[in-house]
């Protein structure tokens, strides 16, 4: 695979995760904590994971980016 067809599929990657973590964020904001603790713990779990993943894609096309110009 190219490093344009793999920057492609990382910016694709980034949109989705960014997509879900929205829904994640939606889902925490409808379960209040205080009616449902464990629930809401999950979502902002769940949340934290995708942004760290979506940082994660970020410097991987930077990496990609920097391979390409070599």
């Amino acid at each position: 695979m190219k490093v344009n067809e793999i920057l492609n599929e990382a910016k694709e990657l980034r949109q989705l995760m960014a997509k879900a973590s929205e829904i994640a964020q939606r889902l925490h904001e409808k379960l209040p904590e205080m009616e449902e603790p464990a629930i809401s713990a999950q979502c902002s779990v769940i949340r934290a994971f995708l942004l760290q993943t979506e940082r994660q894609e970020e410097m991987l096309a930077e990496m990609l980016r920097a391979k390409e110009v070599l």
